[in-house]
Formats: C-alpha cells, structure tokens, sequence
C-alpha cells in the first residue's frame, strides 16, 4: 500500500530513510476499503531502525469469512477485547525474535508465490495471537475468563 494511498502517496521510506521494507499486505477485494496508509516518524521504542506505519480501513456492512487452517486455537477459546490501556504491554508481549526471523525471511525470498505470501501472513498472525492472549487473556465460550498466566 506504500505510495499507492492518501496519506503516502509519495512512497514515504520506511526503514533507514533508504528502503521500504515495512509494508501491509491485503487481497484485492480489500483494497477498495483503505483509507489512509501513513508512515509515522521514526521511534527507538517500536524499532531500531524501522519506522512504524499506520493504516485506515472503512469499515463495510460485507462480512467476510476467511479460512483459518492453521489456526491451533479450539472454536471455543477466544481472546479478550483489546483495550488501549493495555496497547504497550501488547508490544512487549510481541516475539521480537519471531518477528526478525519472518523479516529474515521476507528479505531473503526471491520468488514470491502465493504459498509463500500464505505461510509469511500465517507466521504474522500467529506471532499477534500470541501477543494478544497473552496480554488480554482468553474467555472461554461458557462465559468463564480464563486467568491470564505470565510466562
């Protein structure tokens, strides 16, 4: 999206003040429903070197149902609602470990197919799961919260 919507149309570097290695990645049915892709200043305490980005989405009265194959999760684990309260100690909760790896792996691709676009958002989501759970918890379907264990 970088270079392609308001708030970016000159293609703002991302990382370094050199490349544009930091990216959002959608389908071709949710481009339509972007608003705004922006690159924020740079900041020490998100990255060493990348800038972060912030995008807008219109929100649509489609649903739209995707297919989570992966997902480990049972049907009836859920996680909290997300509350700003908690947004920093989401960041900490991130594997940044797991996120250099998948970076890794980014960088090092030289053909791009559709299985490996698949496994590289599959590897992003499970690393924000992880982070989300164990920040908010997770409520089972029964209503009951489940405590929240710090690793």
């Amino acid at each position: 999206m970088n270079g392609r919507t308001l708030g970016d149309i000159d293609g703002k570097f991302t990382c370094r003040n050199s490349s544009v290695v930091d990216y959002c990645l959608c389908s071709a049915e949710l481009i339509q429903n972007f608003t705004d892709f922006k690159v924020l200043d740079f900041s020490s305490l998100y990255s060493d070197v990348h800038s972060p980005i912030e995008i807008s989405l219109k929100q649509t009265d489609q649903e739209v149902s995707t297919k989570c194959s992966d997902d480990t999760r049972t049907n009836e684990q859920k996680i909290n609602n997300w509350t700003n309260e908690k947004s920093h100690k989401f960041l900490e909760c991130l594997n940044l470990t797991e996120i250099e790896n998948i970076n890794s792996e980014i960088d090092g691709t030289t053909v791009v197919t559709q299985e490996t676009v698949d496994m590289i958002i599959s590897k992003i989501g499970k690393v924000l799961i992880n982070s989300a759970g164990n920040t908010f918890g997770f409520k089972v379907s029964a209503g009951k919260k489940s405590e929240h264990r710090k690793k």
